[in-house]
């Protein structure tokens, strides 16, 4: 029996892909005389192959670089986190020991930034570490009493320096990620058009049924999977759509999983980071057919923690939205 559901090969996992694509150079090179395929199809393909999983490889890798570095960027700020509060002890020990005279306890807790939560994003912790220091340094230079030591601020200070570097680093390690995400995109691309031209040709030596097709990979007429049941009634217009799920398949890459509504006529996709306002559009044609309808896929997904939404359409009209979040590492 078939390996495969159909032939849809663009509709195929990445794992999927790379599976048939081995398949079908075994199956190429075993066939070729028979089949004679035409040009450079055969070289082709194996190229594709040995390219494709290099480029998996290189991604996964890529990806678990992003992964170290962002962990480096998480152990730094703690470190920091940790000489803020000490210094905010520091300065809570001095108000509560001495009678401050010639300013007051607000400015000198506001100076050192010693109100308030510790912020926990990186521009915010940068920003009351710098506060400190500059505070620090000033007191020092008026000779102001309350200045404190300068160890602390010491340490803060390479921590700071520890910090941009490590975020440079992850950028870079980010853009390679992304580099190759697109790299894998446009392999992807040319590798699903080898397979159509091989299955046409093949087809058009075999015929569309021949069990030899399982041996390049593709599936048989006769084999092909219909699901045994319709799917379920969909909602009425404007809905929304009973399903609208999103997944991680992949680093970077999120799969989501829509239905349909009665009378909508194309699907509306858009994302933004959990807590911004503004919605960005990732898809405006998205399928409402049942026949056509298939997981679509977001690629360099940066991480974050997204929302996803989806609108059914109906023409001009806007249908009821549906929501989904996800936390992308």
């Amino acid at each position: 029996m078939a390996e495969f559901k159909n032939n849809a090969f663009t509709i195929d996992t990445n794992d999927q892909h790379g599976h048939r694509v081995d398949i079908c150079v075994e199956g190429m090179a075993t066939y070729d005389a028979e089949l004679a395929f035409r040009g450079d199809l055969v070289d082709d393909m194996t190229a594709h192959r040995d390219t494709w999983h290099g480029l998996e490889v290189s991604h996964v890798d890529e990806w678990a670089d992003e992964k170290d570095a962002t962990a480096i960027i998480n152990n730094i700020e703690k470190e920091i986190t940790e000489v803020i509060v000490s210094i905010r002890s520091m300065v809570d020990s001095m108000l509560a020991e001495e009678e401050v005279i010639g300013i007051s306890e607000h400015d000198i807790r506001d100076g050192f930034a010693a109100v308030g939560r510790i912020p926990r994003s990186t521009e915010g912790l940068k920003r009351v570490a710098n506060q400190m220091i500059a505070t620090n340094v000033r007191f020092h230079d008026e000779g102001n009493p309350y200045a404190l030591p300068e160890a602390q601020f010491d340490t803060l200070s390479e921590l700071l320096d520890d910090l941009e570097d490590a975020v440079n680093n992850r950028l870079d390690e980010l853009r390679q990620a992304k580099h190759v995400g697109k790299q894998k995109e446009l392999e992807r691309k040319k590798g699903d058009r080898l397979l159509l031209q091989a299955f046409k040709w093949t087809v058009a030596n075999w015929g569309d049924d021949d069990e030899r097709l399982l041996q390049l990979g593709f599936v048989p007429k006769s084999q092909i999977h219909t699901p045994g049941d319709p799917p379920p009634d969909w909602p009425d217009w404007p809905g929304p759509a009973e399903t609208f799920t999103a997944s991680i398949i992949e680093p970077g890459v999120v799969e989501l999983v829509y239905s349909g509504v009665k009378e909508s006529t194309i699907g509306w996709l858009h994302r933004r980071k959990v807590g911004i306002v503004d919605w960005t559009l990732v898809a405006d044609d998205l399928p409402m057919n049942a026949e056509d309808i298939v997981p679509f896929r977001d690629y360099d997904v940066l991480p974050a923690t997204w929302e996803y939404r989806f609108i059914p359409m109906r023409g001009d009209e806007h249908g009821e939205a549906s929501y989904a979040i996800i936390e992308v590492e």
